[in-house]
């Protein structure tokens, strides 16, 4: 009985094994496929730049009517007065930029609408026609300008300015010298991205 017991014994032991190895066996037998894929990321490039009467500015720049002035031997050479005049060109070149963009130059000088409506704003030469301010003093001095992300983008806006001597507005002009104010005279340039979708 003893000597059943352990064939029995020893033939379940052997039915398990067989079992256990087909089921490893199952285990590391398999197809395995592996597909690996890499790429890479380049960010679209940016380049803005303005130059203020050729020479290349930043943010915070010093803007002065003042520095744009033709010689006028008979005026301070820091003052405005009837008679003074100028021109000053801000230049932008976007070349490079691979996104598409606007362009924007923009002059505020809410004073001068206000106070010296005198002083004659024309945009590329003297004989131009005439730049109408805003109540705001405000001057888009290029407006709608949109290009594509490869277009090569650079241009300019060339402002001419004048105090008009003449004789009919000659008391109000003398109002304004007596006075003698100061008035604050911003340029903006903005050039930005558009989203085309």
């Amino acid at each position: 009985m003893n000597r059943s017991w352990v064939s029995k014994f020893a033939g379940l032991v052997l039915v398990l094994t067989l079992i256990t190895t087909s089921l490893v066996a199952g285990t590391y037998a398999k197809y395995v496929t592996t597909v690996s894929g890499s790429d890479t990321v380049t960010v679209a490039k940016w380049s803005a730049e303005l130059d203020y009467n050729s020479a290349p500015v930043t943010d915070g720049f010093t803007f002065s009517l003042f520095d744009t002035a033709w010689e006028d031997s008979g005026v301070h050479e820091t003052r405005l007065a009837p008679g003074t005049e100028g021109s000053f060109t801000l230049a932008y070149d976007m070349t490079g930029t691979q996104v598409a963009h606007s362009i924007t130059i923009e002059m505020a000088a809410p004073g001068l609408a206000t106070d010296l409506p005198f002083i004659v704003f024309k945009e590329n030469n003297a004989s131009g026609a005439a730049i109408t301010l805003s109540t705001s003093g405000a001057i888009n001095l290029t407006p709608g300008l949109e290009f594509g992300p490869d277009e090569a983008t650079s241009g300019a806006a060339v402002v001419y300015w004048a105090w008009p001597f003449d004789n009919s507005n000659d008391a109000a002009d003398t109002a304004d010298g007596i006075a003698a104010n100061s008035y604050p005279i911003a340029v903006t340039f903005s050039a930005i991205q558009l989203d085309t979708i």
